[in-house]
């Protein structure tokens, strides 16, 4: 791949993630670098670029860090505001407030029962549009997040961190428990915590450790790893017994939570109807009792649970990061500003356009009101009370 924005390096596009690897092995060779809008594009892709002689990454923190050191930031006269991107989001268990997560480690927290209520009113709605609270965990980004019935959940690089929804609703952030996540032996650095899940009391983690991880809610100690994926692990759905985990290696793994075992796997990549030359990696992955849809390099597919077996290719025009099934529908997006809609036969249903340069995150629901908020690079999270169109947006900062 010819690299026009910084010349004289060469870089070659084939994976996921956001790491970069210079030609030199140097990062101060970055002031070469031009043009800021690449630094996001870069970034709100989540590509990994590697040389043929040196292997180089860091995390995105670094990445800022690394760019105010080569003045490359101050010299595009750019603020960091400009780079926000929303990675996560998740409903309070009693459904009135929304919570949501950036790549600085912020969280935001709104009010949606009372934006629901308003949302046809566009004067008094106007107010209620930026969060009710935001506040920071941290300088690492918040890359997944879920809800219990008392407990806001938030992923951040080497750790799980836990707020209170009682006093989060109170505006009142403080920190009610904290999981450290063991990273890879390989590794010197804290593993990215890509996906957290939760069924029967048990926190079930996918990471930059490569196995997915499995805490008792209650003790918060680990009670077993679920080991098998050779990279990182991007996505983890629980459902009963079975666990499915999707990573960098290009595998969807299916786990016997009772015996904390491997079953089954699929290799997407495999399948010359899914591969596109886009890596093999696996970034979108949902499931329910009978369908499964997954997706990244290659292409987006829904394959039966039961046999295993490819049912339908969704024709998502960019590589995926967040697929989610929702009333009868599978919600993908990734590096595009459109949210798709498939049937289940693979058919687009819907198209929604958004303000984002690209999805990293989807999040339905149909009570108490049905409710569709979409996030990803850029400061706004849209807002559909609908499926099929955007209503209004909300802002992050």
């Amino acid at each position: 791949m010819t690299n026009t924005a910084w010349p004289g390096v060469s870089l070659v596009h084939v994976s996921s993630k956001f790491s970069m690897l210079m030609s030199s092995g140097h990062p101060a060779q970055w002031v070469g670098f031009q043009d800021a809008h690449c630094v996001t594009q870069l970034y709100c892709h989540c590509t990994t670029w590697i040389c043929s002689k040196h292997e180089w990454k860091t995390s995105y923190q670094d990445f800022w860090k690394l760019c105010n050191a080569n003045s490359i930031k101050g010299h595009c006269n750019m603020k960091k505001e400009l780079y926000t991107t929303v990675f996560c989001q998740t409903f309070s268990d009693c459904g009135s407030h929304l919570a949501a997560g950036d790549g600085f480690g912020n969280v935001a927290v709104y009010d949606v029962k009372k934006i629901v209520e308003l949302s046809s009113n566009e004067e008094s709605i106007r107010e209620f549009r930026r969060p009710e609270l935001r506040f920071s965990t941290g300088e690492a980004p918040i890359y997944s997040m879920t809800s219990d019935e008392r407990h806001l959940v938030t992923g951040v690089s080497g750790h799980i961190q836990a707020y209170k929804w009682s006093d989060v609703t109170k505006k009142n952030y403080k920190l009610a428990w904290n999981i450290p996540i063991e990273s890879d032996r390989e590794s010197l650095t804290q593993p990215e915590v890509n996906s957290i899940d939760i069924q029967d009391g048990r926190l079930y983690v996918g990471s930059g450790s490569r196995e997915v991880q499995i805490f008792d809610l209650e003790t918060r100690m680990k009670v077993a790893s679920l080991r098998g994926h050779t990279d990182y692990v991007h996505a983890v759905r629980v459902r009963g017994d079975q666990c499915v985990s999707a990573g960098e290696d290009g595998t969807v793994r299916f786990w016997d939570t009772r015996q904390n075992k491997e079953t089954s796997k699929v290799e997407p990549h495999a399948h010359p109807e899914l591969e596109r030359g886009r890596g093999r990696w696996i970034g979108a992955m949902d499931v329910t009792d009978d369908w499964m849809v997954c997706g990244g390099g290659p292409r987006l597919a829904l394959w039966h649970m039961r046999s295993l077996t490819m049912a339908a290719v969704c024709d998502l025009p960019a590589v995926a990061h967040v697929a989610r099934f929702h009333d009868g529908l599978v919600l993908a997006g990734g590096d595009a500003a459109d949210l798709h809609q498939f049937s289940f036969s693979g058919e687009t249903s819907a198209v929604i356009p958004t303000d984002c340069t690209a999805v990293f995150t989807v999040l339905a629901r149909a009570q108490p009101s049905k409710l569709l908020t979409i996030g990803g690079c850029g400061k706004f999270i849209e807002v559909c009370t609908s499926n099929k169109y955007k209503d209004f947006s909300l802002s992050f900062l």
